[in-house]
């Protein structure tokens, strides 16, 4: 009887033993899901990050509000003057051009009237990651450039109108841009609307790819009614030099 039970328990261990082993033998060999696009955006890098102290990236210094350049509330209306965001970064205006760029969408007319160019400086490696965020450009260099469009949609329907904006803008020779690359639209379109016989005025800011010439493609989003019913699709591509 005790050696039956001896026997018992030994195999009883050997199982026990094999199982663990099987267990980590799996374990150290399952494939690690990769990085999703926006998880890289997060992830920290060592290219052209800033050293700036995060306490202090979204206060003014000492010399930010002794220049002349410097604006702590408002818009920029001359260039040269430049502005510091709540997540650190200083935005310089480098470029200010009205422009006047009309497309009709059957009863909806979009109409561009000025493009503003910035030179963004993050002044903290937390500032530059979250623009890395925001913009869903991952490997975004400190200095970098954006565009900010301002715009007008006219609703010429008897319905009111939603739509997020600018589904894409294309530089001549370089990447197109989108809301997965580079492109960030405002809510406004999206929540305020265009009314039925109105119109709303909205912006779309866009990174500038490097070596980028000063003429753009933007095409404009589907719009739809407060049911999600398509009113209009995607708009023809509007050329804008500026």
């Amino acid at each position: 009887m005790q050696k039956r039970l001896g026997w018992l328990i030994t195999a009883i261990l050997l199982l026990v033993f094999a199982s663990v082993v099987i267990f980590f033998y799996h374990t150290s060999n399952v494939t690690k899901p990769a990085h999703t696009f926006a998880e890289q955006a997060n992830t920290p890098s060592n290219h052209d990050l800033p050293t700036g102290k995060k306490k202090s990236a979204g206060t003014p210094t000492a010399s930010d509000l002794k220049s002349k350049e410097f604006v702590a509330n408002g818009r920029l209306t001359q260039v040269g003057q430049y502005r510091l965001t709540s997540s650190g970064v200083a935005e310089k205006l480098v470029g200010d051009n009205a422009v006047s760029a009309t497309l009709q969408n059957h009863n909806f007319i979009y109409q561009v009237t000025r493009i503003a160019r910035y030179k963004n400086t993050a002044r903290s490696t937390k500032a530059l990651q979250n623009a890395r965020r925001v913009l869903n450009t991952p490997k975004l260099a400190n200095g970098y450039e954006t565009l900010v469009i301002a715009y007008r949609i006219t609703n010429d329907s008897t319905t009111f109108g939603v739509t997020p904006g600018v589904t894409t803008i294309g530089f001549k020779g370089k990447p197109t841009m989108s809301e997965l690359n580079g492109l960030v639209n405002d809510p406004k379109l999206s929540v305020a609307g265009i009314p039925a016989g109105g119109y709303t005025d909205a912006t779309v800011t866009v990174f500038i790819p490097k070596g980028a010439t000063n003429d753009i493609d933007l095409q404009f989003a589907t719009i739809k009614d407060r049911h999600g019913n398509i009113l209009v699709g995607p708009s023809a591509k509007l050329r804008v030099t500026f």
